[in-house]
């Protein structure tokens, strides 16, 4: 390879030298002064360098206001009643401190134009509302979205004007591959008509562009099922090519090709689609890797729990009947908690029963005479496939 031409060095007068430099430094003074408190601000990135990303992307350091995400997707971004949403387990590595595994970054904030999750709303449906989660609920998920449908009920460009993102995650695509006739370019076009509309507005948001997982098919055939994780595999290769140079600017998260896990409907769903607890500290997980590398923090942190426990603390209504039996009604639980079945654990003088997973509204138990303590456990989806911890006993006595 042919090596370039040195340039040529022309000696500058002093006097000419000095008047250049105090203009430099009263432009950019006049910068400082006009710069928006709301506008991110880079650290050099000689001075600070995310290692996760190789040492090639500044971290994020917007001046005088905390670092802005926004999470755009559908009901996987969302969530359900009674899940903890891949957001919290975001939130977690962000902000817990370096010591206990985390970024340490206590100045992010998430951004969005809702709260709601999928199911009965209020923050009392999330599972995990600790360590300031219960502040941070906002995102721009919906239930069912494709990328047409999102940017309907969010228009991008309203998005960022509202929003002001420096960061937004988005994890959509996974409905559009409902289409069969859609095909991967098609299906990978739609990730990048999204990005430039956004930058048509604000050039300097980064993305995070999530992966399509690959789906188990329980209402398919395998051979449907088989050709819907084929395209959607070419498509995000097609999306890894396409945005692979701009790795300050874009990043793909690796969740369906990385391993140590690559992600498995089977171990990481609770329907084939939807992620149980495991599933959702690997998609966050992967989600972190990506903003490390995009340099949102500097470092590495994971918060993959392959036995993450759900623990939504059910607590159905237990009574006991005029003819000698119990009664346990749990129609609210059903729908604060998206469950689909009900397991009653019987504890009757030291005596420990189980009952079969139950689906009717309404439960009744011939126990007999006694003091007997219920504990309910509640299941979703697929039967066995994601399971509660015990919620808080009832004691209830029947004669």
């Amino acid at each position: 390879m042919a090596r370039p031409q040195a340039a040529v060095r022309r000696r500058v007068p002093r006097a000419a030298v000095v008047a250049t430099a105090l203009s430099i430094l009263l432009l950019v003074v006049v910068l400082v002064e006009a710069r928006s408190a709301s506008e991110p601000v880079l650290v050099p990135q000689e001075a600070r360098v995310s290692p996760a990303a190789g040492g090639g992307c500044p971290v994020l350091d917007p001046e005088r206001r905390p670092v802005r995400i926004m999470f755009v997707g559908d009901s996987m971004t969302q969530g359900r009643s009674g899940s903890a949403t891949y957001r919290y387990w975001v939130w977690r590595g962000l902000t817990d401190p370096v010591e206990d595994g985390g970024a340490g970054r206590e100045d992010v904030v998430f951004v969005g134009p809702t709260t709601t999750l999928n199911g009965p709303d209020g923050a009392s449906a999330y599972e995990h509302l600790d360590h300031g989660f219960a502040d941070q609920l906002e995102h721009a998920g919906s239930a069912g979205a494709t990328f047409p449908s999102s940017r309907e009920q969010f228009p991008a460009a309203r998005l960022v004007r509202q929003g002001r993102p420096d960061v937004i995650v988005l994890q959509l695509g996974y409905n559009d591959a409902n289409d069969p006739d859609l095909t991967p370019a098609e299906l990978a076009e739609r990730f990048t008509s999204y990005v430039e509309a956004v930058r048509a507005v604000a050039p300097d948001t980064r993305f995070v562009l999530g992966e399509i997982p690959p789906a188990e098919g329980a209402r398919s055939t395998p051979e449907e099922t088989a050709e819907r994780n084929r395209r959607t595999a070419e498509a995000n290769a097609l999306v890894a090519e396409r945005w692979g140079g701009s790795p300050c600017a874009v990043q793909v998260n690796r969740l369906r090709d990385a391993d140590d896990p690559a992600w498995d409907p089977v171990e990481h769903t609770y329907d084939g689609a939807h992620p149980d607890p495991a599933g959702e500290t690997l998609m966050a997980d992967r989600m972190l890797e990506s903003l490390g590398r995009l340099g949102v923090f500097a470092g590495e942190v994971h918060v993959y729990d392959a036995d993450e426990a759900w623990d939504p603390r059910p607590r159905p209504e237990v009574t006991a009947t005029d003819d000698g039996r119990v009664r346990v009604a749990w129609a609210s639980e059903k729908d604060r908690l998206s469950a689909t079945s009900l397991q009653l654990l019987v504890t009757t003088d030291g005596e420990e029963r189980e009952t079969r997973f139950y689906t009717d509204d309404v439960v009744t138990l011939d126990l007999g005479p006694g003091e007997h303590e219920v504990r309910a456990v509640v299941g979703r989806g697929l039967p066995g496939r994601m399971v509660s911890e015990p919620g808080e006993p009832a004691v209830v006595t029947t004669r």
